[in-house]
């Protein structure tokens, strides 16, 4: 396979993942008054996306040389990856927000004082 094939091919890879993981989102979205946490939302939209990017990628090597075997195990091998990895940027991703934020109040709160003054 050619490098340009290889590069359409990831491409056309990358817009399935895109589009079955908006579906995933959607489904999840419709369920999402069920979950009153904020980060628990986040951490599932997170590990779903993280999935479905990691195995449809982790797959791609195994289909282009047409090996069953090797598609198989980068698929399942791509997609814990992608999971962890969906949760744990979404958890960093959270907790610097909240840093954020407590900087931003802090930022407000002495430029206030240094206005009084």
């Amino acid at each position: 396979m050619t490098v340009l094939y290889r590069k359409i091919f990831m491409t056309l890879i990358g817009l399935i993942a895109g589009m079955a993981s908006w579906g995933v989102i959607e489904i999840l979205l419709s369920y999402s008054y069920l979950v009153s946490r904020h980060l628990i939302w986040n951490s599932l939209a997170g590990a779903s996306m993280g999935l479905i990017f990691g195995f449809f990628f982790g797959s791609a090597e195994g289909i282009m040389l047409s090996d069953i075997k090797r598609s198989v195990r980068g698929g399942l091998t791509g997609a814990g990856l992608g999971l962890a990895g969906g949760i744990g940027a979404v958890i960093i991703a959270q907790r610097s927000e909240e840093h954020t934020s407590e900087l931003q109040s802090h930022s407000f709160i002495s430029y206030a004082v240094f206005c009084l003054k």
